[in-house]
């Protein structure tokens, strides 16, 4: 009996020993998992800091651009409007040209009918001592 019961205990021995050396083994299995899950996980988070910065370059590359585009439309459009200025600045000067030319017709037309009129009232008046010649002789 007392074979037996060392014979159990070495048994429980063995096993208690194959137990520990699976935990081991799995124990450093699950180290060499984890450090490999680190490393990816450190070259996933680099890949993904250097894709952010390569974007971030790219978003402030292109957002310059813009800018520079805007400030070229920006340009030309004052000068659009420094055109539109001067053609309104030159039809005004053209529009109170016309407006003296209307002016000086419209003087020019009652300097005439005021001549007319004088010329129609002198008319009168030398018909008028045509007449009284006339009659007179």
């Amino acid at each position: 009996m007392q074979l037996q019961i060392e014979l159990i205990q070495y048994k429980i021995f063995f096993f208690k020993n194959e137990v520990e050396k699976e935990k081991n083994k799995m124990l450093t299995e699950m180290n060499l998992k984890l450090d490999q899950v680190q490393k990816e996980f450190k070259l996933k988070l680099k890949n993904a800091k250097k894709n952010l910065e390569k974007n971030f370059n790219k978003i402030k590359e292109s957002k310059d651009a813009e800018i520079d585009k805007l400030k070229q439309i920006i340009k030309e459009l004052n000068e659009e409007i420094q055109d539109y200025k001067s053609q309104i600045d030159s039809l005004e000067y053209k529009i109170s040209l016309y407006k003296e030319k209307i002016i000086n017709y419209e003087k020019e037309k009652k300097t005439q009918a005021d001549h007319a009129e004088l010329l129609r009232i002198l008319t009168g008046k030398l018909s008028g001592y045509v007449d009284m010649l006339n009659k007179n002789k």
